[in-house]
């Protein structure tokens, strides 16, 4: 047909340069097999595989241990918290299960990969924890037993920062005037908690993720959102999701919360905690500011949670 021949001699130039590219061009081949050191790639098995940068391994806390969770500074790019847990099986785990073992979550700096810079103590194994994005010096971690605890490390992080501070600028004269500071900064000893969860008002199972909240989320008592004049720009509550199918919400005023000077999150139960024998004020237990459970559309049963993710764009 005159259709068919007419759109063939259109057609058969471009088809002709097509041809002759493939002959020139070998267009099922590797297009990046020519990029880069022909020598360097002659023998290299792996060579576009990821290579370690750091190895931090501590012969005492983590060594033939696992990583259970693992969260940077906010703050200071170089650090880094990890939290080992013993490699047993499930049979010696469920032996165990109740026991009381003390466990670390060890802080790494880049500037010395043998020993970490601080080490926060746990009586139990630690399977979650984070950083304060708002307010780095506090710590919050989930552990096996479902209990959550607190840590402030303010006060380690400024030994830390007038150790390197003298470590890279003092000269052996000033070294000299401020060696007892420097012997009494050198070995910082373990952290240990700042608050512990009531064991009675926990999660029944291990805690197995935990987010903070943004600012503009803070929540009262009944899970509604604060009013803005309540609000900051610190993060002060924490969500930990766990085995037990509950979604917990924790605030570290705890304490405050129970003196009765923070109404709008919560009302102090039982009219506030009284005194002690000495006349000091008695340390309230904490206890989660909200509760979530998790149930089943069909059946009976609990749902295990394993992870909660908690966006920062808004207060939803």
């Amino acid at each position: 047909e005159k259709k068919l021949a007419d759109f063939l001699r259109e057609k058969r130039p471009l088809l002709e340069e097509a041809l002759q590219k493939n002959e020139t061009v070998e267009i099922f081949g590797d297009a990046f097999t020519g990029v880069g050191d022909e020598e360097a790639a002659v023998g290299s098995k792996g060579e576009n595989d990821l290579k370690e940068l750091r190895t931090f391994n501590d012969i005492v806390y983590s060594k033939n241990m696992s990583l259970a969770a693992i969260d940077w500074h906010p703050k200071r790019r170089r650090m880094i918290g990890v939290a080992p847990v013993r490699n047993l099986t499930f049979d010696a785990r469920v032996d165990q299960s109740g026991k009381a073992v003390t466990a670390y979550i060890l802080i790494w700096d880049f500037v010395d990969l043998i020993h970490p810079q601080l080490m926060l103590q746990s009586p139990h194994e630690i399977l979650t924890f984070r950083f304060n994005k708002w307010n780095p010096n506090i710590v919050a971690a989930g552990c096996l037993n479902g209990q959550v605890l607190v840590w402030n490390i303010k006060d380690e992080m400024e030994k830390l920062t007038r150790q390197q501070h003298r470590s890279s600028n003092a000269s052996s004269k000033q070294q000299g005037a401020g060696g007892e500071d420097e012997e009494e900064d050198a070995k910082l000893p373990p952290i240990l908690p700042l608050s512990t969860s009531n064991i009675d008002s926990t999660h029944k199972k291990m805690v197995a993720d935990l987010h903070w909240l943004a600012p503009n989320s803070q929540i009262n008592f009944r899970g509604q959102i604060l009013a803005e004049e309540h609000l900051s720009d610190t993060s002060h509550q924490f969500i930990t999701v766990a085995g037990d199918g509950q979604c917990l919400v924790w605030d570290t005023r705890f304490q405050a919360i129970s003196e009765g000077q923070l109404p709008h999150v919560m009302k102090p139960r039982g009219g506030g905690e009284k005194p002690g024998k000495d006349g000091l004020p008695v340390e309230a237990p904490w206890r989660p500011l909200f509760r979530m459970q998790l149930k089943r559309l069909e059946g009976v049963g609990e749902l295990s949670l394993c992870c909660s993710t908690v966006g920062f764009g808004d207060a939803s």
